[in-house]
């Protein structure tokens, strides 16, 4: 469970950190920086982060390395169920090289998901022959789980965060969710 707990972690920092995609506008720079966060596709998130902001080639290929490992399928599953629709970008409130573009989309309630899917993770830990299984058995049995009870969810909930960004160059990015843009995704994580 640690191992799952981790890797869910890691996806978030991944997702944070996203050379070349900024655009002329903060909401076209919104859009290709959330629909890479969406695709978890960390070389596109880089191409839409500030320039200062970034990863490295090195760190990419170890959280893209991470997120494959007994359970990546089931991080990229919940992060699809974290965005189930398209995003609704609303106007830009631009403030010299500074700009917040508010942001609302449809998603999985992760609140009760995760509550659904820890209650079943203590029920199975209680199970002998699943306490017998190793731990990358258990992982993989934990993120199979997590699959499941995410691909069958239909409790969603609206989701609204603002996406800060920076002109740099002229040119507009968002900043990484490890800075500026921490709290964008803690609605969806509980507040």
């Amino acid at each position: 469970m640690k191992k799952l707990l981790g890797l869910l972690i890691i996806a978030l920092i991944l997702v944070g950190c996203g050379s070349g995609g900024s655009t002329s506008t903060p909401v076209d720079a919104a859009k290709g920086y959330l629909e890479a966060v969406k695709a978890m596709d960390a070389t596109k998130m880089n191409e839409f982060t500030v320039p200062e902001e970034r990863l490295t080639e090195d760190e990419i290929k170890e959280a893209n390395d991470a997120l494959t490992e007994g359970g990546g399928a089931s991080s990229k599953e919940l992060f699809a169920a974290l965005f189930k629709t398209d995003f609704t970008f609303g106007e830009a409130v631009i403030d010299g090289d500074s700009a917040t573009v508010p942001v609302s989309w449809l998603g999985v309630n992760v609140e009760k998901l995760m509550s659904q899917y820890m209650t079943e993770v203590f029920t199975k830990a209680m199970d002998e022959e699943f306490s017998a299984l190793s731990e990358e058995q258990q992982t993989s049995e934990m993120a199979k789980l997590l699959t499941e009870l995410v691909n069958k969810s239909t409790d969603m909930k609206d989701y609204k965060g603002d996406l800060k960004l920076a002109k740099v160059d002229g040119k507009w990015y968002a900043h990484s969710m490890n800075g500026e843009n921490a709290d964008f995704l803690i609605p969806v994580l509980g507040e």
